[in-house]
């Protein structure tokens, strides 16, 4: 049986802090919540809502019902999604509309859609009018364990991916998986790789539950998908809040995304971002084990622990072999990345098992060596 009590996680930060709501069945609660957050005299009497035209389609006339019979104006606007037009030119024609509507800084923007409408919506919401209220609401795993928390934003330029960007925090986040039952098939897999990689960072004995509910977790088994929702914001809040601008220790996230991203640019996006970052985690797994911890005091993951990553990744339904990029083009991708210092890449890697480190020493050939364990051709 669903249980009817959501969980709620709050987000303590020193300029703001907010809570990520997750449960069942929340999102016709928005407009409610939205009155506790703001309320008289500052309530707004209208509302903007950014979402992926498709999800629109499914959730946007419902919300907008909503939001009416509470007695919000709702102006929708919608955006065609992809990495590929995830860029300042996708959002310029959103901008002039939004600012003649007679917004203030206390309109909320309400952001609706998975990770790439998060990471736009919320750089919109960053730079009208020198920041908007920000209210995340995802509709796939990946944003609900990844984009919506943590208040980075950001849009793509020809130089690299999310080089353009803000951290602008949410005031709320309603995480609501009954909407996580729309999503295509295969799409539950993407959202895995992210959960895979928190368990790996923070909580070893989670890859064991994430194979046992693997099955219930693909089936959209509520229950399940609210508990590995929450304890997965649980784990990304508490890195968030001891370093809320990737000053340090929030750089542990990236465990797996410097070789997903190069992998993303060299593919020219034939990968999505949950393929990429399965096969990312497989390739820092090898080098973890290859050459994780002896420099850094701690002895790196045996051959069993790396292997119990890539073959969660695998049952997961990712990718984590057969890449067949060249290595010279995905190294080059790597210099781009922007957790590059002075030309030195700074890879996140495990010393142990839930005992991350950022290391700039690693040597080109052992980069190379993890490449090539995951099928980059030479």
């Amino acid at each position: 049986m669903n249980s009817p009590h959501p969980i709620n996680i709050p987000v303590s930060l020193a300029n703001r802090a907010y809570n990520v709501q997750v449960g069942v069945g929340l999102a016709a609660q928005l407009p409610q919540v939205l009155k506790q957050l703001f309320p008289p005299p500052h309530s707004p009497k209208q509302v903007i809502l950014v979402a992926d035209r498709h999800i629109a389609s499914l959730h946007g006339h419902a919300l907008e019902h909503a939001f009416a019979v509470a007695g919000f104006r709702m102006l929708v606007h919608t955006l065609t999604v992809s990495e590929e037009r995830k860029r300042i030119e996708t959002l310029l024609p959103l901008i002039e509309p939004i600012l003649a509507s007679g917004i203030d800084r206390k309109t909320p923007l309400i952001a609706l859609g998975g990770g790439l409408t998060m990471d736009m919506a919320g750089f919109l919401a960053a730079i009208l009018l020198r920041g908007l209220p920000l209210i995340q609401v995802p509709t796939t795993l990946l944003a609900m364990v990844d984009a919506s928390v943590g208040g980075k934003t950001g849009v793509n330029t020809a130089a690299g991916k999310n080089l353009l960007g803000a951290f602008h925090q949410p005031v709320h986040v309603m995480a609501d998986v009954d909407l996580l039952r729309t999503l295509p098939p295969g799409q539950m897999a993407e959202g895995l790789a992210e959960c895979i990689k928190h368990a790996a960072l923070a909580d070893w004995s989670r890859l064991d539950w994430l194979r046992d509910n693997l099955a219930a977790i693909k089936g959209f088994h509520l229950d399940t998908l609210r508990d590995l929702v929450a304890w997965n914001v649980t784990i990304k809040a508490a890195i968030v809040q001891a370093d809320p601008t990737e000053q340090g220790i929030r750089a542990h996230l990236n465990l797996g995304h410097t070789f997903a991203h190069a992998i993303e640019s060299v593919s020219g996006h034939r990968y999505s971002h949950g393929q990429a970052v399965g096969l990312g985690l497989a390739a820092a797994a090898h080098l973890s084990y290859k050459h994780g911890g002896a420099a850094a005091g701690g002895t790196g993951l045996t051959y069993a622990q790396s292997r119990q990553i890539i073959d969660l990744v695998h049952a997961a339904a990712l990718p984590t072999t057969n890449l067949k990029l060249p290595v010279t083009a995905l190294m080059a991708a790597m210099q781009h990345d922007k957790k590059t210092e002075a030309g030195r890449l700074r890879l996140i890697l495990l010393r142990a098992p839930a005992s991350p480190i950022i290391r700039s020493d690693i040597p080109a050939e052992l980069v190379i060596d993890a490449w090539q364990s995951i099928g980059a051709t030479i």
